[in-house]
């Protein structure tokens, strides 16, 4: 088990340090402009929401959620600040991501329990 936490940490740290910055270039920069006071609202709400699912032992992704409280940041100034291109970019990943993720990681755990 403990190598297990050990493969995870390896992974989400070579993942952070790859693409970490695109992440957060696009999620500060590219949906839409914001100014100090938008900031504060939308960490504040993904905040809130964060600590909200957990409390109800919702599993939830950070970046999604801060990625959706800064999309509602632009669409409160009718959508026309928002970069819809990229909006409908996120939301496919988003749908993907999820399925493809149970996928891989059941595969890898067949994998790997025939082989450990």
């Amino acid at each position: 088990m403990k190598s297990a936490f050990l493969l995870a940490a390896l992974f989400m740290g070579l993942g952070s340090y790859l693409r970490g910055l695109k992440v957060t270039e696009t999620l500060s920069n590219k949906i839409t402009a914001m100014d100090r006071h938008d900031d504060v609202i939308a960490n504040l709400c993904t905040a809130l929401l964060v600590v909200f699912a957990s409390k109800f032992g919702m599993p939830v992704s950070t970046t999604h959620v801060s990625g959706g409280s800064i999309i509602g940041i632009g669409l409160r100034r009718n959508g026309s600040a928002v970069n819809e291109k990229l909006i409908y970019e996120m939301l496919l990943a988003w749908i993907v991501t999820l399925p493809a993720a149970g996928i891989i990681s059941g595969i890898a755990y067949m994998v790997l329990n025939h082989i450990v």
